[in-house]
């Protein structure tokens, strides 16, 4: 019968262990298990140029926005780091990131629910529009060259939007998402306040 041997731990990884300190420095629990359930997925979107995960994993074009619901601070992760959260809604957005690679690609592809669910958490889309397009994706109404014109437009809305890191507004402090006039130029105006943002303070 063979001796049985005791198996070291398996250590951490150089990311794993900057992520668990990050996020311990701005939590109100000691333990990272108990900090991560802290912590909510405020926002999403994409960055061409790429920037730095808190596990210090550079370059990251998938950006997950947390706040922690017990002290209001912030943290910006990838879309691997996320995964650390063992939550369903940073599982999602694991498939509104694919979703999003995919339809800047082609704009008249489909958005799944996942990306949906954030546009319409965000205010990029209504209720009535969520439905509709849900409706639409899920092939249960047939819909006329106005109504797909329409979808197209929600889909340029979303892609827009969530592959630009949005403005804070001084005045109200709630995040801005992009928008493209006319012209093709972005801008970003904060109803609320009725003021246009400059195109510099992100997250």
């Amino acid at each position: 019968m063979a001796e049985k041997t005791d198996r070291a731990p398996k250590e951490k990884s150089h990311h794993q262990g900057k992520l668990e300190k990050a996020v311990l420095e701005k939590s109100v629990a000691t333990t990272f298990n108990e900090a991560k359930k802290e912590w909510d997925l405020l926002y999403i979107y994409k960055q061409a140029q790429g920037g730095v995960c808190i596990c210090g994993h550079s370059p990251i074009v998938d950006h997950c926005v947390l706040r922690n619901h017990l002290n209001s601070r912030r943290l910006v992760v990838g879309n691997v780091c996320v995964e650390k959260f063992n939550s369903e809604q940073f599982q999602l957005s694991s498939l509104a990131f694919k979703c999003l690679g995919n339809m800047k690609k082609d704009e008249k592809k489909r958005a799944n629910d996942a990306l949906l669910k954030f546009a319409r958490d965000q205010g990029l889309i209504t209720e009535k529009d969520y439905n509709f397009y849900s409706e639409v994706r899920l092939k249960r109404r047939r819909i006329s060259g106005k109504q797909r014109d329409y979808i197209d437009s929600l889909n340029k809305t979303m892609v827009f939007a969530f592959t630009h890191p949005p403005q804070i507004c001084k005045g109200c402090e709630q995040h801005v998402w992009a928008k493209q006039s006319r012209a093709g130029k972005l801008y970003y105006r904060c109803n609320p306040c009725s003021v246009f943002l400059d195109a510099e303070t992100t997250n």
